[in-house]
């Protein structure tokens, strides 16, 4: 719209220059004749500085309405003016200069005496003075076209620090949100809110760790005295065994005696273990309530066992699944460094132009495959290869999402390995040839050395992209969340992890925080293969 208006703004002035030039033509003309070349100098001088005097005021005026109207810098709307004014009066005298100073006898759009006044212009012109006259407005132009030119580049140096500064604070935000999220899990309690672990007054246990509490509900841990307490037979005691001691009169219609019951259980009952809610426990001094720590970071990041949903102590150990996570990686990367560098080393230094045009876009086709497309060929083609090769209970395993994870970092690794290969110089080849090396020893001792930096990039990029991978990891790989011992045994990653309990997890509970925890580790190897590529990416020095 403003577009469409600056046009015509410019058409109007184009005609009224027009009819200035048709108007004051035969008079000046006639004046010319009249008072002598020299006078028609005078009049032409005196012409010229009211034109420029008329415009910069004009954009005085208009510059201090604007300024009011729109409220912008005073500074950039005084520039904006100035470049618009400055185009039209330019204009305009182009104008004037083409349509008099131009006019031929056969022009018959000037009236007959501005002939006259054509050949006195040219002769106008011709003197260094009126020249330097004329042209000292044009430069004021340019100036302010510079001036103009120079704001530009600081708007445009602002808008990208701005942006740059709401990329960063986007980035800071999501940190402190995972943290903030995330580091509740230490100010958690082991025992499940609301639950507490009642013992006999005289068992001098006074607490045990979250793996000691669920041993011993699974009855691993059978006697007190495996836990430093007396030579006793661990007595479990749940909610839901509370019929097996006292009939349903004794308990009550609404249950309403259930809580004096199962105190006077615990009381006369020496190696009893009772997971009870807390209000069930009416007299509190007259039973031994074990401590309720809250969750360390010993038993979190030590942790052998991932099993949130544990009662009456979840299981929050981070190493299974950081040990998946890094098991998946490096034999990822022992499959696909071999066959990336390899058809990078063909496509860049021995296939021909035709070749490589064909190869490239179909490798680079292949990142564009949606990740669960890769899972679903891993569980229709790889997962049943492996079972059947190595005689697997099952072919959901390491190894399988291994394979997949290596078939996904392909199309990075040879893409980024390629391009740093190509950009060897070509003299260094030349040089390597003319030595008398073969074409393989020229790839082995020259390129390969001089493009390492970039072949390292691409491999860590690679395998960065593939250390999150989610869905396609979650389809083959067993999601079985225990430390593997072997490549072929099922085991769980990080990402999977949060894929597949996020949903499940009650919003602000130690499992909902403790999937966030598993988001900063998993933020903290992205941002370890981050820096490993700032330390390999500069080229060589």
């Amino acid at each position: 719209m403003v577009g469409a208006f600056f046009q015509l703004g410019l058409g109007l002035t184009e005609i009224g220059f027009l009819v200035f030039i048709h108007l004051f033509g035969l008079i000046l003309a006639q004046a010319a004749a009249e008072v002598g070349e020299v006078g028609f100098d005078a009049v032409l001088l005196v012409l010229v500085q009211l034109l420029f005097a008329f415009g910069k005021s004009l954009v005085h005026l208009v510059g201090q309405h604007l300024g009011l109207i729109v409220q912008i810098q005073p500074l950039l709307a005084a520039a904006v003016l100035g470049l618009v004014g400055g185009s039209v009066c330019h204009g305009a005298l182009d104008l004037i200069f083409r349509k008099v100073g131009a006019a031929g006898d056969g022009d018959v759009l000037l009236p007959a005496g501005a002939k006259v006044f054509g050949r006195h212009f040219e002769k106008f012109l011709s003197n260094v003075s009126h020249t330097a006259l004329t042209s000292g407005p044009f430069l004021c132009i340019q100036k302010s076209i510079g001036n103009m030119k120079k704001i530009f580049e600081k708007i445009v140096e602002g808008i990208l620090a701005c942006s740059g500064f709401v990329t960063s604070l986007t980035i800071v935000l999501i940190v402190v949100f995972l943290f903030s999220e995330a580091l509740g899990l230490f100010s958690s309690k082991v025992i499940e809110e609301g639950y507490v672990l009642a013992l006999n007054k005289e068992n001098r246990v006074s607490e045990l760790t979250p793996a000691q509490i669920k041993d011993v509900f699974d009855e691993e841990l059978t006697n007190w005295n495996e836990v430093g307490g007396e030579d006793l037979p661990i007595r479990l005691f749940r909610l839901e065994d509370i019929t097996q001691y006292y009939t349903e009169e004794q308990l009550g219609a609404s249950y309403e005696n259930a809580g004096a019951c199962i105190t006077e259980l615990v009381e006369r009952t020496p190696g009893i273990i009772a997971f009870v809610p807390q209000q069930f426990v009416v007299r509190p001094d007259s039973v031994h309530l074990l401590k309720d720590n809250t969750i360390s970071v010993k038993d979190v990041f030590a942790g052998a066992e991932w099993f949130p949903t544990a009662t009456p102590a979840a299981q929050f150990g981070f190493l299974p699944l950081i040990t998946g996570t890094l098991w998946v990686s490096l034999f990822a990367i022992l499959f696909a460094l071999p066959f990336g560098l390899s058809v990078a080393i063909y496509m860049s230094e021995v296939a021909n132009s035709r070749v490589r045009n064909l190869l490239k876009p179909i490798i680079e086709l292949l990142s564009g495959i949606p990740s669960v497309v890769y899972g679903f060929f891993g569980l229709i083609v790889i997962v049943p290869f492996l079972q059947q090769v190595f005689d697997l209970p099952v072919g959901e395993s390491g190894l399988a999402g291994s394979i997949v994870l290596a078939i996904m970092a392909l199309p990075t690794i040879i893409t980024v390995t390629e391009d740093a290969m190509r950009n060897c110089p070509r003299a260094m080849r030349e040089a390597s040839l003319a030595l008398g090396a073969s074409q393989w020893q020229t790839i082995y001792k020259v390129v390969i050395p001089y493009s390492i930096s970039g072949i390292t990039s691409g491999v860590v990029l690679g395998i960065g992209r593939a250390v999150g991978e989610t869905m396609a990891v979650l389809m083959v790989t067993g999601n079985a969340a225990v430390i593997p011992h072997t490549i072929l045994e099922p085991l769980r990653t990080i990402p999977a992890t949060i894929a597949a309990e996020l949903g499940e997890a009650p919003a602000g509970g130690p499992h909902y925080e403790a999937l966030f925890l598993l988001g900063v580790v998993l933020f903290f190897i992205s941002l370890l293969i981050n820096f490993t590529v700032e330390a390999v990416s500069p080229r060589r020095k």
